[in-house]
């Protein structure tokens, strides 16, 4: 019986060692917040003004998400971190304290918080992350901290009620969209830390009246100043060498632009529907230049010859309506599509040094019957002469 009894106890210790114990998990449940080692999970209270306990380190993913009865936030010291989605879409939150012990704030964290006014982002947070402030139509003053070098993509879409922002000094890039249909903004400076510009970026900012540009600026991408209907003039930086598609796109009130002297290209549309352009003084470094660049513009409308010839020696359009046509010696190189449909056209003699004839350029020329070609010519681009026969 001894025996059996040792080996009893024998074979327990071993189960008992062997066991896979679970892990013993600090947790808490009440005043509406359910929090498990110091991160805020849940809160499903009553709403209204809330302060957040004093054992909280983290405020989790979606921990308020959709709290439509929430009105005020009081975020403790102990807090670090706001989650993604943390407040997404409260939409009566209107005021929030976030203390200077936050270092980061996730996507979506105030995300169609329509109510909310204003807000300071606490020093040592480092990225504005996407859409973190997207749809909050109500908020009229953020304070970023000189701490922040990025801005990323849909930060502040459609927060129609900001009038100004201060970006800080080490802002390296804004996002695409990060400032789309902010209608309210009325003056832009970027510091001269910004080197890119994502697409869309202010976009549709129809208030925006003033725009000075980083020194340092080396992209802006396309649509960027779009339907930017206050704009009267700006400057394009030296580092820029690309003028992307539709960036300033019917910005109606541009009447002045300086373009930078190393500039290469100009994209597809990128001034259309400059209503007030009457003049633009294109460098001879720009060697490309995209279809529809200058369309619905007085300067290109008044342009007093048949050949549209501009930069290092591109002819962009033609204009005219004769059927014998000779392109003007020096031209290096044929837009796209500028002679695009006209059907008035049928020899075309074109000169010697002439290097490229770019896409469609005369496509749907219908009345076309000969184009002498000089040896020099290298590139022709895709459907340059398609349905050219008559």
């Amino acid at each position: 019986m001894k025996i059996k009894a040792l080996i009893s106890i024998i074979l327990f210790m071993v189960l008992l060692t062997n066991s896979v114990v679970p892990p013993i998990t600090a947790s808490a449940s009440g005043g509406g917040f359910t929090i498990v080692n110091g991160v805020l999970i849940k809160y499903t209270g009553t709403g209204g003004d809330v302060t957040i306990p004093n054992d909280v380190t983290i405020i989790g993913n979606s921990a308020f998400k959709l709290c439509s009865n929430l009105t005020g936030v009081f975020i403790p010291n102990s807090v670090t971190k706001i989650g993604s989605q943390a407040f997404y879409n409260c939409s009566n939150l209107r005021n929030i304290t976030i203390p200077s012990t936050v270092k980061s704030i996730g996507l979506l964290a105030f995300y169609q918080c329509i109510k909310l006014k204003n807000i300071s982002i606490p020093s040592g947070v480092t990225k504005i992350e996407q859409s973190t402030f997207s749809g909050c139509g109500g908020l009229t003053d953020v304070s970023i901290p000189d701490s922040v070098t990025s801005i990323e993509m849909d930060a502040f879409v459609d927060c129609r009620g900001l009038t100004s922002i201060t970006i800080p000094n080490r802002v390296t890039n804004i996002g695409s969209e990060a400032f789309l249909e902010c209608s309210g903004l009325q003056n832009l400076i970027l510091p001269d830390s910004v080197l890119s510009i994502g697409s869309d970026s202010f976009q549709a900012c129809s208030g925006l009246r003033t725009v000075t540009l980083s020194k340092n600026l080396k992209s802006i991408g396309w649509d960027s100043f779009s339907d930017d209907l206050g704009i009267t003039e700006i400057k394009i930086p030296d580092g820029v060498t690309k003028i992307e598609a539709y960036t300033f796109r019917n910005c109606s009130r541009l009447a002045n632009i300086t373009l930078p002297d190393n500039l290469e290209s100009i994209g597809e549309g990128a001034f259309s529907g400059c209503s007030a352009l009457t003049n633009i003084q294109i460098p001879d470094s720009v060697d490309f230049i995209s279809e529809g660049a200058f369309d619905n513009t007085p300067w290109l409308h008044n342009y007093s010859n048949d050949f549209v010839i501009v930069g290092n020696n591109i002819l962009y359009l033609y204009k005219g309506s004769n059927s014998n046509i000779t392109v003007p010696d020096g031209v290096k190189s044929i837009g796209v599509k500028a002679f695009y449909q006209n059907i008035n056209i049928s020899d075309v003699y074109l000169p010697d040094g002439l290097v490229s004839i770019g896409e469609c350029a005369f496509s749907s020329c219908t009345g076309l019957q000969t184009v002498t070609m000089p040896e020099s010519l290298s590139i022709i681009g895709d459907q340059a002469f398609q349905v050219a026969e008559g």
